[in-house]
């Protein structure tokens, strides 16, 4: 999956995280062992919560206000706000009913905070999941089936049917909110595990998995609340005990903990995910061998049958290298000193005019012909970027075959990792204008899932790729024939994301307009080297 940076490079994150932990592990402790007596416990408990809600509340402010008007992510975070801002007013007057009352009443105005706080965040959690089509690999399915059967049997044994078997008919208000809170904790933590396992990869994936882990430590806590009160164990005549600290209290307040640290990961990546402004065009690499055999005494001995097609030239016996190439006599010279001096020239660029009057960038491989390195003469392989009949070698003959496969594995030559840069900048153009297609539609959130989709598609494959916000691929040693196989692939699946992120047109117009961009002479050269 993505590889996250975020933990390892970023500084104040790990002190985010390292004085989140101390912060954890101490609260734990006091409410373990009691530390400091059962008021104190109970009133760090109640205290806690709110100034946590409220900074909770502000960091998702911040996001939304990142978020461009119109994506899916603004109702997303508009909807979290909101709901987080109707939980923060519950916590404040929990604490003000605390104050006031021996016993907090129940239900309360706090309650109705509370039960209306989930609308908003239900509704944002859901809306973002029908604008994300990604789908869960059998795996993923298993453990998000795994973690809600454990819960909803949880739920229905210690909660719910305890509630139906105790039943006050007096008081129906409170026997529907005992079963209304645990079925909204339910169906809050069924949408943000779908969300989790979508975003597990890359710096937006850390953020979502603290998110992520403070809803399930929130929606636990509110079950075992709802248990403890049906049977009288929270807090007990104002006694701390296991399960009003450390099962309900602690979980909690370290929910809003986990929010906090969360956001405050995806506020620091935020501006990685932005659209793609640049994209650079690929240019054509030559798709023609022609070879030159010369002799000790550096005339020409022979050439390739393709030869005189290029340059028009078919007078070339006895030739000087100059002379059968129209290039300064320095020039020629300097390649014959090389050969000499190394025994092989790679990847000399040099200009050259064809006979059709155009001017052609060719590189020139070349390699001494005797095996003991005595010069004796040497062989030269120009690469040439010939359109008029895409490529000629296939008229070369077996043997000029073997001699260009045999000059490319002696010298060393380039040509495999041009290909593999025309092949990556020519798709990239696509996948980049899918991605800020992705990006228009929701921001740095769905951008993220473009990626981690990418990813997940690459590593179900084996292909070594690794993408990233900046890059999208990330540059890499990458294997010719991987590269031949996977492009293709990425960019329908891609294209196939973006369909069901917008519609089936749209793309197809990008798509289009991105094509018209390039030059027949690129689309040939792609389709020449894509075989």
């Amino acid at each position: 999956m993505l590889r996250s940076r975020l933990t390892a490079t970023n500084a104040k994150f790990k002190f985010a995280i390292i004085v989140s932990s101390i912060i954890i592990i101490a609260y734990l402790a006091i409410n373990i062992f009691v530390i400091g007596g059962d008021q104190f416990v109970y009133t760090l408990n109640n205290f806690m919560t709110i100034p946590l809600a409220i900074v909770t509340t502000l960091f998702a402010f911040s996001l939304w206000k990142l978020v461009s008007v119109g994506t899916s992510s603004r109702i997303l975070w508009g909807n979290l706000v909101v709901g987080w801002a109707f939980w923060t007013t519950a916590e404040i007057l929990w604490v003000v009913y605390g104050y006031l009352f021996q016993e907090v009443p129940y239900p309360s105005l706090a309650d109705f905070f509370w039960l209306v706080g989930y609308i908003p965040i239900g509704y944002g959690l859901y809306k973002r999941l029908r604008v994300i089509p990604l789908r869960l690999n059998p795996m993923q399915r298993w453990g998000l089936w795994g973690v809600l059967t454990v819960t909803i049997l949880f739920t229905w044994i210690f909660v719910v049917n305890p509630t139906i078997q105790s039943n006050d008919t007096s008081d129906m208000l409170q026997s529907s909110l005992n079963i209304i809170f645990p079925v909204a904790d339910l169906l809050l933590l069924m949408w943000v595990l779908r969300l989790f396992f979508i975003f597990t990869g890359g710096d937006q994936g850390v953020g979502w998995i603290l998110i992520t882990i403070g809803f399930l430590a929130h929606s636990l806590s509110n079950l075992i609340f709802s248990y403890a009160v049906l049977f009288d164990l929270y807090y007990p005549d104002l006694k701390v005990n296991l399960f009003s600290g450390t099962l309900v209290d602690a979980p909690y307040n370290i929910s809003y903990l986990f929010w906090l640290v969360g956001l405050y990961a995806l506020r620091l990546t935020w501006p990685q995910y932005r659209p793609f402004e640049t994209i650079l065009q690929p240019k054509p690499i030559p798709n023609t061998s022609i070879l030159v055999f010369l002799g000790g005494d550096d005339k020409v001995i022979e050439t390739s049958n393709n030869f005189s097609v290029v340059f028009g030239v078919n007078d070339i016996h006895g030739k000087s290298l100059s002379e059968l190439l129209q290039i300064p006599e320095g020039i020629s010279k300097s390649i014959l000193e090389r050969i000499r001096k190394d025994g092989k020239i790679v990847d000399y660029p040099l200009q050259l005019s064809d006979s059709f009057g155009g001017a052609q960038g060719v590189y020139i491989i070349g390699s001494v012909l005797n095996p003991s390195g005595e010069y004796r003469g040497c062989a030269l392989l120009f690469r040439i970027l010939f359109e008029q009949d895409y490529s000629l070698d296939q008229s070369l003959s077996d043997y000029q075959k073997s001699m260009i496969s045999h000059l490319h594995t002696l010298c060393g030559s380039y040509e495999h990792a041009n290909i593999r840069k025309l092949l990556m900048d020519y798709y990239l153009v696509y996948l980049k204008r899918l991605y800020n297609i992705s990006f228009q539609s929701g921001g740095a959130q769905v951008s993220s899932a473009f990626l981690e989709y990418l990813q997940r598609t690459a590593f179900e494959r084996n292909w070594p790729l690794q993408f990233s916000p900046k890059e999208l691929i990330m540059d890499g040693d990458y294997q010719l024939s991987m590269v031949r196989e996977s492009l293709p692939v990425l960019l329908q699946m891609a294209k196939n994301l973006a369909c069901e992120l917008t519609d089936p047109k749209t793309v197809e117009n990008e798509m289009e307009l991105v094509s018209s961009q390039f030059s027949e002479s690129i689309h040939r050269n792609i389709a020449f080297f894509s075989q």
